[in-house]
């Protein structure tokens, strides 16, 4: 995409060519959030099989960070899209962001449940 960005078409990719910056700032930023990801499931798998609360924390932590970064984003997004005049959108988008907010809330549940059962 950065090698050949003047066959990029407008339709596909909307303003890439006027914030090209920001497309590949944004890229970066999901590679660096995946990466973390990545390393913190590891611990806690690790913190898991040993019973080691001090393996499973750091896993909590990133995720208290990224829900907070996802709730922030999506409501950001929110209200971009109501003074677009695209209210419905909007409101459709909160709902599956909620959604998936709650699944992922759950799982942090279970993981603090665990290193609490652990510790104590």
């Amino acid at each position: 995409m950065i090698s050949q960005s003047e066959t990029i078409s407008e339709k596909e990719y909307p303003g890439f060519n006027n914030y090209r910056a920001g497309y590949i700032t944004f890229e970066l930023g999901s590679v660096f959030m995946a990466l973390m990801y990545f390393i913190v499931s590891f611990l806690l798998f690790q913190g898991y099989r040993t019973e080691n609360p001090r393996l499973c924390k750091p896993w909590l932590y990133w995720n208290y960070f990224s829900l907070g970064l996802f709730v922030s984003s999506g409501l950001i997004v929110f209200l971009v899209l109501a003074f677009r005049a695209l209210f419905l959108e909007g409101l459709l988008l909160i709902l599956i962001m909620g959604m998936i907010f709650s699944i992922l809330l759950y799982f942090v549940f279970v993981v603090q449940r665990f290193v609490t059962e652990i510790t104590e």
